[in-house]
């Protein structure tokens, strides 16, 4: 689950970069419909998640959040990784366990939403890498300040949060909120618990449009007395 488009064909979950959206869940059950493919779902990994995995960023016991239909997750279980992936859309996780019996891979994919409020699945599990494409960039103050409260209790000291989010650079105001260095540092600072933070400028690609939009490849750590 990336960001979402309305049916005019731009980016919801945000009209303005200076506004805070909530995450919009019909929008994302909608974009799973019929036959044809949500604008973020490529039908392969965003190469630049490939590049972080090469990188060493990715590795251990993943869970991919807002997995989609599975593209990365699966990429991540074909490098040898034991993967979790977790989708709002029911839709989404039947297609991406599809993928899953048809290239016999094994990933465990189901239906949650991790910054509902209250107890939610994994809350006492760990994992060495958490991973997103567009889920950060969804999220409306409120549920990124939980979402990154709920982070450091999925992530061991050490572990990594390996994201893909739409940057402040992409021009215009229609389309899903723009993230700027600024907010991931104040995002990531130390007193939330991530002692490292290394933001590149990346491209997130789309099946819409040019074929792809600015965007930021974060990796945030774990403090190692956490």
């Amino acid at each position: 689950m990336a960001d979402a488009r309305d049916e005019s064909g731009g980016h919801s979950g945000g009209g303005h970069p200076g506004e805070h959206p909530a995450p919009h869940h019909a929008v994302f059950h909608r974009s799973y419909e019929g036959d044809a493919a949500a604008p973020w779902d490529i039908g392969k990994p965003q190469p630049v998640m490939e590049d972080a995995v090469d990188r060493g960023w990715i590795h251990g016991r993943v869970l991919d959040v807002g997995c989609g239909t599975g593209e990365n997750a699966l990429y991540f279980a074909a490098r040898g990784m034991s993967v979790l992936g977790v989708d709002v859309v029911p839709a989404a996780i039947d297609k991406a366990r599809a993928k899953a019996e048809e290239r016999g891979v094994a990933v465990v994919f189901f239906v949650g939403d991790l910054t509902a409020s209250g107890p939610v699945a994994l809350s006492e599990e760990k994992f060495d890498t958490v991973t997103d494409v567009g889920f950060f960039h969804s999220l409306s103050d409120e549920h990124r300040a939980v979402w990154v409260r709920r982070l450091t209790g999925l992530l061991p000291p050490g572990g990594s949060y390996v994201m893909l989010c739409f940057s402040d650079r992409v021009p215009g105001a229609f389309g899903p909120r723009r993230i700027s260095k600024a907010e991931l540092r104040e995002a990531f600072k130390p007193e939330t618990g991530f002692s490292e933070l290394t933001v590149d400028s990346a491209r997130l690609e789309s099946n819409a449009g040019p074929g792809w939009v600015d965007a930021w490849l974060v990796r945030a750590v774990r403090e190692l007395t956490g």
